[in-house]
């Protein structure tokens, strides 16, 4: 299930988002969804190598 989130950006961080997105042929959206994720799991697999 999908819910939504608000995050406050500055415009110079929207501007590059879109930037990007239009070399991309993706969304905004799309762009901060898979840097969300990517930071998850690299955030995650350092806690597991971490010693208990």
């Amino acid at each position: 299930m999908a819910t939504t989130m608000g995050v406050k950006i500055d415009t110079q961080i929207r501007d590059r988002l879109h930037a990007l997105g239009k070399l991309k042929q993706r969304s905004p959206h799309w762009l901060m969804r898979q840097a969300i994720v990517r930071y998850l799991d690299e955030e995650e697999a350092a806690q597991r190598r971490k010693p208990s």
